[in-house]
């Protein structure tokens, strides 16, 4: 017995589904409390960011180049909370384009872990570096990092376009995904992370011998100041030069 030729079979029928037909997916069904717990999260994001960017923007003391830095990814976050998050929301009660809005939300996430590298490397020359970081020997090219932190993530997001919206039939689709999400995580996610990680564990074993070290000068020289016979002001006026020398080193 023949099969008719207007008879569908699930694989000719899913063929001749239209792309946002297979795009367009029923929303996923969550729990009450997980709605809630991103929408407190989305309103908390939004006002501390927001706060930030004022702040940083409104006081011309707090323009610094780390502070600048701080603002890039402070919008960053609060994209999230604005826009991420809501459009989020939409999705679990609407069809929505869901390979569209994940290439949105991977662009958006990894913009915030370039901005964190770029503030980690800034931190890092002022701590190993102080003397020519705060004396403006060392030029960090604060604009064109900030720029890169945004063009280079939103130009990579929008790589599987090229693939999901165009004639590549559904396995090659699979197969670009997995080599693209894959490279993605691993340069994007991955390696930011361990690097920032690393960093900070020098920073952080520095500045620890920075302070060991700056408590055994101030023991050896307030033990030299109170054997003298100077008076009680004079012992005050040395520990107090003393007190500064070591917010200034702890500052650097």
């Amino acid at each position: 017995m023949t099969i008719p030729e207007s008879t569908n079979t699930p694989g000719t029928a899913m063929n001749a589904m239209s792309p946002s037909t297979q795009i367009l997916q029923d929303p996923p069904d969550f729990p009450i409390w997980f709605k809630v717990s991103i929408a407190v999260v989305a309103i908390l994001g939004a006002f501390g960011n927001g706060i930030v960017i004022y702040l940083i923007f409104s006081r011309h003391q707090l323009r610094t180049k780390t502070n600048s830095m701080v603002a890039s990814l402070a919008v960053s976050d609060l994209l999230v909370a604005v826009v991420l998050i809501p459009s989020f929301l939409i999705c679990m009660n609407f069809k929505c384009d869901h390979l569209l809005s994940k290439l949105f939300y991977d662009g958006i996430l990894v913009v915030s872990v370039c901005n964190l590298c770029c503030i980690t490397f800034d931190r890092y020359l002022a701590v190993t570096r102080p003397l020519k970081y705060h004396t403006g020997i060392i030029q960090l090219p604060v604009k064109t990092m900030i720029a890169m932190s945004w063009i280079l993530p939103c130009t990579v997001s929008l790589v599987p376009v090229i693939w999901l919206y165009g004639s590549t039939d559904s396995e090659n689709q699979r197969v670009n995904n997995k080599i693209f999400y894959t490279v993605q995580v691993v340069l994007f996610m991955f390696c930011p992370c361990l690097m920032m990680l690393i960093t900070y564990a020098v920073i952080w074993k520095i500045v620890r011998k920075q302070t060991q070290r700056i408590r055994r000068e101030f023991r050896s020289a307030v033990i030299t100041v109170s054997n003298t016979s100077n008076s009680n002001s004079i012992k005050r006026e040395g520990k107090a030069t003393l007190r500064v020398f070591g917010e200034s080193m702890q500052k650097n």
